[in-house]
Parts: C-alpha cells; sequence; structure tokens
C-alpha cells in the first residue's frame, strides 16, 4: 500500500510568504487499479480553502483524505490542480488566482519498500513547488481513524484551541503523518482518516495544542497495534440478531469453501484418471473427439488480437496501448540475472540472518506447459518435434525472459509412443524469477515440424502465435490453467500459473553423480523427471524430463517460492517407478546444498535464494 505522509509548500515567493495567511485550494487525487476513479488526498473548493496562516514556520498542506487505502502493488497514478487564492481579487475573480501545480505524475511500485521518500511536484508559480512524501508498505493494511472531540478544557477564553494531529508507525517512528490542523471550538467530529500500516506493527497518534490560540505546548498520544497475519479475526460476543446473522453467515461460506475444495480435488483425481486412460489408448481418431474433451477448469487466455509474428502486426507500434513500455518491438534477450540478492547487504534488517527488510515480492510461477490435441493424421503418429519460443515481458526488465526457446533444428520433441508421457512441454527456463506486482505479458510463437528436407520449413504448421496478458489482480491460491487456441484445426496449448505473494526467487541447480546399472548388459540410463512442489498449493511445476547416461549437470531451474514456506523437489526414473525427494525451506538470502544417494542415482542439488527487489 502506498502512504502518503505530508504535503509541503516549498520555494514560495518572499513577498507572497510575507502577505500573511496563504489560501490554497484544488485536489490532490490518486488513481489506482483497484479502482482506477479519483481517490482525493486533498480536496478543497475554492469559497473554502485550506488556509496556511504561516507558510515560513508550518508550511504544510495537511491532507484531507484518501477514502481508502491505496493499492500500489501496480503502478498509480497521482493527478492535481492546485491554485493559490488572490487577496487582491476579494474573494471573487478566480482568474487573478496564480496556479501553484497542474498535471499528472506516476508512482511506481518498483522503489524501497519501508523507507520515506520525497518527490517534488515543480509549481507554476516562479520556483514554488509542493514535496510529497510517501512511502510504500508491503504486508499493510487499512487503518480507518475516527477521531471526536468529547470535551474541551475550560480556560480557552471561548476561542477555541489551535489542535494538530499528526500519525507515524512504529517502522518510520521519525517520519510523521500530517494530518489535521486547525481550530477547535466546541466538541465535534474531526473526521476519517485513512492510514497504512504493516502487519504486527504499531501505529500512533499525536494530539498537540499549539501556541496562540491558548498558550500551551502539551501533546497527548494514542498507540494502536496491527494484527499480525496469523491472528484469528476475534469472536463475536455480542447476542445482537445483526451480529448472530454475520456469523452464520460466515459459517455458511465457510462451509461451502470445504465443499468447493473437496468438489475440486475429485474432479482433479476424476481428470487425472481420464488423462491417464486416454494416454493408455494413445491416439485420437477424429478432430470431433479433439473437441469434445473439454476440461473443466481450464479458462480461455486473455490474448491481444492483431498481434502476430507471421505478419509482422507485433511490432507496430500501435498495436498494444503499452507496446512501448514493455518494449515488444525489442526481440533481445533480458539482461538481468538470477541471484542478483543472495547476499546480504546494509539494507538488511535487523540483520542478514533474520533479515525483514527483503520480505519478497510477488511473483509468477508457471507450473506446467501442455499440448492438448494430437491426431495422428497430422504426425504420422509417432512423434511431435516444436519449436519456436515463448517467453515473459515483465516491468522488472521488459526485454523477453525466455519460458521455451527452440530451433528448428534442435526441437522439443513429444513421443506419442511413451508410455510415460503426458503430452507436456518442459521448459527451458525462465531465466529469472518473474515480476507478478503489475501486469505480465507471455509472448509467443510455436510451430510443429510437418515434413523434413530441403524447404520444409515452409510447410511446417503453425501452433501458436502472439501474446497474452496475465493480470496482478488475481486469486492467491493453486494454479489455474488457461488456453491458448492453435492456429491449425485440434491443437492448443495449456499453461498452468500461479501468483505467489511475498515470494523469492529460488534457483536450484541440479547434478547427477551417479548413475545407477539397470539393465542386464550393465549399462547406466537413467529416464529421468524432476518436479517441484510448493505447499499446500496442489499441482506440481514441470522442471525436467530426459535420458541421463552418464554423470552430468543439468541446467539451471527458477522457481518461485513463499518466503519461510518449503519446495520440495520430485525425481523420478519413469523406467523403475523409484522416486527421491529434497526439501528446502525458503529464506531472504543464501544458498543450501545437499546430496542424496537414491537406487536409480545419487544426486547433488544446490538452492540459491535471492529476493527480486
Amino acid at each position: 500500500m502506498l502512504q502518503i505522509f505530508s504535503l509541503k509548500l516549498t520555494n514560495l515567493p518572499p513577498a507572497s510568504a510575507a502577505a500573511g495567511p496563504v489560501e490554497i485550494y484544488g485536489f490532490i487525487a490518486v488513481r489506482d487499479l483497484l479502482d482506477p476513479l479519483r481517490n482525493y488526498v486533498f480536496n478543497h473548493t475554492r469559497s473554502h480553502p485550506f488556509v496556511m496562516q504561516d507558510p515560513m514556520s508550518d508550511p504544510f498542506i495537511y491532507l484531507s483524505g484518501p477514502k481508502r487505502g491505496v493499492y500500489l502493488q501496480s503502478r498509480a497514478l497521482i493527478e492535481y490542480d492546485l491554485r493559490i487564492k488572490s487577496p487582491a481579487s476579494g474573494g471573487e475573480e478566480a482568474d487573478d488566482d496564480s496556479p501553484l501545480i497542474d498535471g499528472a505524475a506516476t508512482l511506481s511500485e518498483l522503489t524501497w519498500t519501508n523507507a520515506v521518500l520525497t518527490n517534488r511536484i515543480a509549481g507554476d508559480l516562479g520556483a514554488a513547488a509542493v514535496d510529497m512524501r510517501r512511502a510504500l508498505f508491503r504486508d499493510a493494511v487499512e487503518a480507518t481513524v475516527d477521531v471526536w472531540i468529547t470535551k474541551l478544557a475550560a480556560g480557552d477564553g471561548g476561542g477555541g484551541i489551535d489542535l494538530s494531529m499528526t500519525g507515524c508507525v512504529s517502522n518510520l517512528p521519525e517520519d510523521e503523518i500530517k494530518l489535521f490542523r486547525g481550530v477547535v471550538r466546541e466538541p465535534c467530529a474531526l473526521g476519517r482518516f485513512v492510514v497504512a500500516a504493516r502487519l504486527d506493527s504499531y501505529l500512533f497518534l499525536q494530539f498537540r495544542v499549539a501556541e496562540g490560540v491558548v498558550s500551551s505546548d502539551e501533546f497527548e498520544w494514542f498507540a494502536f497495534r496491527a494484527p499480525p497475519a496469523s491472528r484469528p479475526p476475534p469472536p463475536y460476543t455480542s447476542n445482537s440478531p445483526s451480529r448472530d446473522g454475520d456469523r452464520r453467515r460466515r459459517r455458511r461460506i465457510t462451509a461451502a469453501q470445504q465443499e468447493d475444495k473437496e468438489d475440486f480435488l475429485k474432479k482433479k483425481k476424476d481428470k487425472e484418471e481420464m488423462e491417464t486412460q486416454q494416454l493408455r489408448e494413445r491416439n485420437y481418431s477424429t478432430e470431433a473427439e479433439i473437441d469434445d474433451e473439454e476440461e473443466e477448469g481450464v479458462f480461455p487466455a486473455e490474448v491481444l488480437e492483431g498481434m502476430k509474428h507471421g505478419d509482422g502486426s507485433i511490432y507496430r507500434p500501435d498495436a498494444y496501448q503499452m507496446h512501448s513500455l514493455y518494449r515488444i518491438a525489442d526481440t533481445t534477450e533480458g539482461c538481468l540475472e538470477p541471484m542478483r540478492l543472495t547476499h546480504p547487504n546494509p539494507d538488511c534488517y535487523p540483520c542478514a540472518a533474520t533479515c525483514r527488510q527483503h520480505g519478497g515480492c510477488n511473483m509468477l510461477q508457471i507450473y506446467s506447459l501442455k499440448l492438448v490435441g494430437t491426431p495422428s493424421a497430422t504426425t504420422g503418429g509417432g512423434s511431435i518435434q516444436l519449436y519456436g519460443f515463448m517467453a515473459i515481458r515483465d516491468l522488472l526488465d521488459p526485454f523477453r525472459n525466455y519460458v521455451f526457446n527452440r530451433t528448428r533444428d534442435d526441437p522439443f520433441i513429444i513421443q506419442l509412443d511413451d508410455p510415460h508421457s503426458d503430452l507436456s512441454i518442459y521448459p527451458s527456463g525462465p531465466k529469472r524469477g518473474v515480476y507478478f506486482n503489475c501486469t505480465v505479458l507471455i509472448e509467443y510463437d510455436m510451430k510443429i515440424i510437418k515434413v523434413d528436407g530441403e524447404d520444409a520449413q515452409q510447410h511446417d504448421l503453425q501452433l501458436i502465435d502472439g501474446v497474452v496478458t496475465c493480470d496482478e489482480l488475481t486469486w492467491n491460491r493453486g494454479p489455474s490453467t488457461y488456453r491458448i487456441e492453435g492456429e491449425c484445426g485440434g491443437y492448443a496449448v495449456d499453461f498452468s500459473q500461479a501468483l505467489i505473494r511475498g515470494a523469492v526467487e529460488a534457483t536450484v541447480e541440479v547434478c547427477i553423480t551417479r548413475v545407477a546399472e539397470n539393465n542386464a548388459n550393465g549399462d547406466a540410463v537413467l529416464d529421468l523427471s524432476i518436479s517441484g512442489v510448493l505447499p499446500p498449493r496442489t499441482g506440481e511445476i514441470k522442471l525436467f524430463r530426459g535420458v541421463i547416461d552418464k554423470p552430468r549437470a543439468l541446467n539451471r531451474f527458477v522457481v518461485a517460492v513463499g518466503l519461510t514456506s518449503e519446495l520440495f523437489l520430485l525425481f523420478k526414473d519413469a523406467a523403475s517407478g523409484s522416486t527421491g525427494k529434497f526439501a528446502f525451506r525458503a529464506t531472504a538470502h543464501g544458498c543450501v546444498s545437499e546430496h542424496r544417494n537414491f537406487d536409480f542415482a545419487t544426486i547433488e542439488v544446490n538452492v540459491t535464494w535471492s529476493n527480486m527487489i
């Protein structure tokens, strides 16, 4: 969440500052993707301006909002139009007023967390400007503060008290949130204030009476603790019908969610059994059978229309509204490497071993790619050879981050006569973790080899070609499956993905140091598959499938793992059915290695942990 601490008028011309109180009106509003309409931070009309009594000693523009918390999992926009009321106009002519700031600016979610930053909005009145102090809080909750003045102390002479109200949070105790400043003459409600506070932190509210109206420098403060993430909601104790009805509704929802979970697991098991039976039968006779294979729980992918590599339309600047932002016309691979923040740095707090500063971020995890529909008439019934690419573009580095990348000379082969084949397309990436605090694009151009020989490429089948979007505003549950419809009849590609919140990047390196002899000739051949599991989420992350005939190191795998959760790596020999398992608990920094002997091989695994930002 975004927290705006203060707005400060700076570099006001000395003549204006010495002329007396400054009256400011207009608005400042934030627009986020949770609700892109205006969320006012400051909003005063010309007839009811904000009065800055002494611009020299107290140049702060006190906030009148926001109405709700500001969602900053993706880029936000701040819109503003402030003016200074001219005393010469006598309060009648707005044309005589001076423009202070007018325009809009973006607030990026790619910023330091739990650190207050100052951004200057240059003004239209000479050197005058507005300084905005703001911070990004991760794992934050919305605190709605209602304040009532129920009694005024005797002795104010009827003139009231000049009251200021500020707030601060325990993780940034030195920075004040400017909430209210004004004269209170009678008991009243000050209003509602919305503040962002991190889970399990404290919100402090300080009330101070300024000198002048009442000669006093006293202050009082309140402290409130935000609940920790693991704390259950407090039980209802009231016997009122509304509370009881709400409690019953909550119980019904919980029971319904449990039924949905059991129904989902049953459907998943039935689906796996059905797929196993279909794989044993081995082929499809007609396209009609493929159409009848419609699966539950598979959603159509959000394809961007009119963007193809085949006709070059994807490279047109007007093909997509954020074409330049994601550098779609640039086909180079991203330069960011994994393991960038593996080693602790001076920002680690309180120490490297228990770092809270690097708390992970939202990351996208691709669980699997799967070819759907394999008519034997177009493939010859033996195998399917795929080539091309699938790459992810995120705003951490918008260049291609390849998930699958094969040339025509080195295609990925799906053996249809393999009893252990599940039609999965095992990925060759990503190169680094995928940042998912904003929309992600998946770009693809994949083909099927139809015939070999010279000039055979022109006869290849176009499997999929285009771009799909993945929205960060998604459920934080198990993987969801999306279908990209193919461009040659009977084919499609399903990809399963999940949003992992508070995730770190796990770079997995696997080395096979020994392969067991498993046949009468004493040959050492291992048909190895590797998958990952992220409890409590269901589903396996397909990492590797191939034949190992000698000790060697495998490719590097990058997986998104929730901080403090576990990554399980499952190894399986398809020929013998033997399995092995490794388990690693995620940390913010560092690396860990394990070496184990299994019946089918001796395997060494090294996992390096790193934050993305």
